[in-house]
C-alpha cells in the first residue's frame, strides 16, 4: 500500500516520456445535428487525439438537441437531449479517420402551462460511428451517426418504455 503513491507517478512519467518522441495530432470539430425525434436540431462537438507513429487514437464527443413544441392555449413543451461519448479512432493513410463512440445520454421534457411547470428526466445509453476526412493539412470534414436510447419509467406494475433517437451529424474541424 505504501508503494502505490510512488509507483503511480513513476508510471505516469514513463508514459509521458515514451509519448514525447511521437508527434501528437489533435482535432477539434463542431457541427450540426438533425434528430428523428420531433425533428429536433442541435450541435455536436468532438475532440480526437492520435499519435503520428501509431494509427490508433481516442475520441470524445458531446451532442445536444432541443425542440420547443407549442400546444396552444399557453401550453408549451421543451424536449432536450444530451450525450457524452468516447471511443477509439483509427487513421487510414493520413486521409480518413474512423471512430466508434459509446457513452451515456440524458433526455428531458419540460411542460409549461401558465404558471405551472413540470419536468421529467430520462437516462440511457448512446453510441455512434463516423469519419473525418482530412481535406488539407489543418482542416477536416466530420460526418457521423449517433443513436441514443432513453428509458422511461412507467410505474410499479407498468412496463418501462424506451425512446430511441437517431441523429446525423455534419461538421467542420481544425487539426493541429
Amino acid at each position: 500500500m505504501r508503494k502505490t503513491p510512488f509507483i503511480l507517478p513513476l508510471v505516469a512519467l514513463m508514459v509521458v516520456a515514451t509519448s514525447v518522441k511521437a508527434e501528437s495530432n489533435h482535432t477539434f470539430s463542431a457541427g450540426y445535428v438533425q434528430s428523428n425525434f420531433l425533428e429536433s436540431k442541435g450541435v455536436n462537438a468532438k475532440y480526437l487525439y492520435s499519435n503520428s507513429e501509431f494509427p490508433i487514437g481516442w475520441a470524445g464527443s458531446f451532442t445536444t438537441t432541443s425542440k420547443d413544441y407549442d400546444l396552444g392555449m399557453g401550453a408549451k413543451n421543451n424536449y432536450s437531449y444530451y450525450s457524452v461519448t468516447t471511443g477509439p479512432t483509427v487513421t487510414l493513410a493520413d486521409l480518413v479517420t474512423l471512430y466508434a463512440l459509446v457513452g451515456v445520454s440524458r433526455g428531458g421534457v419540460k411542460y409549461t402551462w401558465g404558471d405551472y411547470t413540470a419536468k421529467q428526466r430520462l437516462y440511457g445509453f448512446s453510441g455512434g460511428v463516423g469519419a473525418q476526412l482530412h481535406l488539407a493539412k489543418h482542416f477536416v470534414i466530420d460526418a457521423g451517426y449517433e443513436r441514443g436510447s432513453l428509458a422511461q419509467k412507467k410505474g410499479y406494475d407498468a412496463k418501462d418504455e424506451r425512446i430511441d433517437l437517431n441523429m446525423w451529424t455534419v461538421g467542420l474541424g481544425y487539426s493541429f
